[in-house]
């Protein structure tokens, strides 16, 4: 492991201490080697002992944070066990008989005891800090206190200069590794960062670690303008009485050279991006699934989503990432790591499948409810899929209430009761992502490591910018306020539907009434009409006329009618193409006998008619005469 070059090299140091005999003036005489060559005219010096003992320990202390070791578990391990060895080598060194040996008690607690505790304790409270992160439950304390504080180094006792600029590239190693694992965009992050790129430029520290926690605070400083300058909001600092605009230097910065193009690219959905992954996306298509780093697959799963839209695809990938957790090893850091990778990429997929046109909700909801049962079980309460899935029911709502359909109350049931349980669901999730939504996803360990002067340097944040939750709250709260206001309508309409109801009712009665009083009417009316009528009648002809006009005209009373008491009802696509056939039959029948008695067949017909009835009159004057 990584971390045995810190136990290592501490121990070299440190055993030798650990036996009481080494205490022992008795004990102490002619072995050089055992004493490290300290021993000079028949004395021990312990102050340069001290010295620079201190300063290489510390040093490997400072190194260690820099490669990321305390995502290891043994090296928590480690500390605790070098913290009660300094605890022990501090009662040994009172067996010191001071009135032989030229030794000074007080410089060796003040140059090595002390300084050694705090750097112990410190790196301690950093790994039980970010465990508490890495275990997701982010433990709200009110404050961290040291019992060995670096103020009381400097001011209550005699360290060296020497071991004092240590102590500072160690507590600002510290420092950065905080901010970077709780990255915000809040001004106090960017504050403490200038204010150490500063001392950092302006003290004679190690050159090499100097170099790397620049580079690193200043990397930092980039993203958090970037970010910012992403949101719309100004970055700029009053300094001597003018406002400058921050600026980095990107061929000089090894993070911001590699990590540059990434950023610009992946926080960009324009055509450029797009281009990008594309060749991205070529290049990776050729290895296999399992030969894909976690960031290799992140930038597929963007690709897919966004420009590529293949569901099936996007999901192979998913799948792959949620193999892997199986092959991890047990640690805090890896628990984490596939938490939040595995979520960032569930979150891609139900942000996929819910833009889809053709995703029942049923499908949608069962995704839902696994990744909230996966969330659960690995204590990640991310809000993203709360946002989505909230806004696409309020479309969903929307669109019914559009059509105002009558069936508002039952079609609309199921999707107020999805949306209030994702309100409580969020509920309960925003506080946890006010603390915990720092960055999205992480790689492996040694994906993360980028090498300075032939040191791999850790930087876990990658390219990700820091978050900006206040947006995300704020667009949330917005859908949820008008999902509100729907549900508002609804209970409303809820409360006065059985009223509307039984109003509705006796409005089918009185309609009904109605229509039967009019149909009556309209048989009475044609019976009346039609009688009326015959005297009008001459022929056929005429009398077909007549039937046709007047059936036509009550057809019309009758269609009036049920349009005033039934309305859009009749109005339906099926009726409007009866009525039309109709009005076109009455039409065509019309045309028909116009033709068909204006020709000479009708001619005939007529002629005959007024045969017989010449006929018939001549009988009947016949009969008369007879009868005279």
């Amino acid at each position: 492991m990584v971390e045995n070059s810190l136990k290592h090299n501490v121990e070299i140091i440190i055993n030798p201490l650990l036996e009481e005999d080494f205490w022992r003036s008795d004990k102490i005489t002619l072995d050089v080697d055992y004493c490290y060559g300290l021993i000079s005219s028949g004395t021990i010096d312990l102050k340069k002992f001290s010295i620079e003992k201190t300063q290489e320990i510390i040093k490997y202390l400072v190194l260690s944070i820099t490669k990321g070791e305390y995502v290891f578990p043994d090296t928590l391990t480690f500390l605790k066990e070098l913290s009660q060895n300094l605890n022990k080598i501090r009662e040994n060194s009172y067996y010191f008989e001071q009135d032989n040996l030229s030794f000074n008690n007080k410089f060796f607690q003040d140059n090595f005891i002390l300084p050694l505790n705090y750097c112990v304790t410190s790196y301690i409270s950093l790994i039980v800090h970010l465990n508490d992160i890495y275990n997701l439950e982010n433990t709200d304390y009110l404050f961290e206190f040291n019992t060995d504080d670096e103020n009381d180094i400097y001011t209550k006792t005699e360290t060296q200069e020497e071991i004092a600029k240590w102590l500072q590239i160690f507590g600002y190693n510290i420092v950065i590794v905080r901010i970077e694992n709780q990255f915000s965009v809040e001004k106090r992050d960017y504050k403490t960062l200038l204010n150490i790129s500063h001392e950092l430029n302006n003290n004679d520290f190690d050159t090499t670690f100097k170099n790397i926690l620049k580079q690193k605070c200043d990397f930092l400083r980039y993203k958090w303008v970037i970010r910012r300058k992403r949101s719309g909001i100004s970055v700029k600092y009053l300094k001597d009485g003018a406002f400058i605009e921050p600026k980095f230097e990107d061929s000089t910065n090894v993070f911001i050279s590699k990590w540059k193009n990434d950023i610009d690219f992946h926080y960009s959905d324009g055509i450029a991006s797009n281009d990008r992954f594309r060749v991205i996306y070529h290049s990776l298509k050729r290895k296999k699934l399992n030969e894909l780093t976690l960031y290799e697959l992140h930038q597929l799963i963007k690709y897919t989503k966004d420009f590529k839209k293949d569901y099936i695809l996007l999901c192979q990938y998913v799948e792959e990432i949620k193999k892997r957790e199986s092959s991890l090893s047990d640690s805090d850091y890896n628990r984490y790591i596939f938490a939040k990778d595995y979520n960032y990429a569930l979150n891609n997929k139900f942000s996929f499948l819910i833009s889809t046109k053709d995703a029942s909700l049923e499908t949608i909801n069962h995704l839902y409810k696994y990744i909230k049962d996966f969330q659960e079980s690995k204590e990640v309460k991310n809000f993203f899929v709360n946002y989505k899935y909230l806004k696409f029911i309020v479309e969903e709502i929307r669109k019914i209430d559009d059509n105002s359909s009558e069936d508002y109350l039952a079609v609309t049931q199921k999707l107020f009761l999805l949306g209030e349980n994702i309100i409580d669901n969020y509920k309960s999730d925003i506080k946890w992502s006010e603390r915990n939504l720092v960055f999205l996803y992480f790689f492996e360990y040694d994906k993360s490591l980028i090498k300075i002067n032939d040191i791999p340097v850790f930087l876990q944040s990658n390219f990700q910018l820091p978050l900006s939750p206040t947006k995300y709250f704020k667009e949330f709260n917005e859908i949820k306020n008008e999902f509100l206001k729907f549900k508002g309508k609804y209970d409303v309409y809820e409360k006065i539907n059985p009223q509307v109801q039984k109003v509705k009712e006796l409005e089918k009665k009185d309609i009904r009434d109605l229509e039967r009083l009019s149909l009556f009417t309209a048989v009475i009316s044609f019976i009346i009409g039609g009688v009326s009528g015959f005297s009008f009648i001459k022929d056929t002809y005429t009398a077909l006329i007549f039937f046709i006009i007047f059936s036509a005209s009550l057809i019309s009373f009758l269609i009036v009618l049920f349009i005033f008491t039934r309305g859009e009802k009749i109005l339906k696509k099926r009726n409007i193409i009866l009525i039309i056939v109709l009005y076109l039959f009455f039409g065509g029948s019309l045309l028909f006998l116009r033709y068909y008695f204006n020709n000479d067949y009708g001619k005939k017909i007529d002629n005959l008619e007024s045969e017989i009835k010449k006929m018939k009159n001549n009988t009947t004057l016949q009969q008369q005469s007879g009868i005279n």
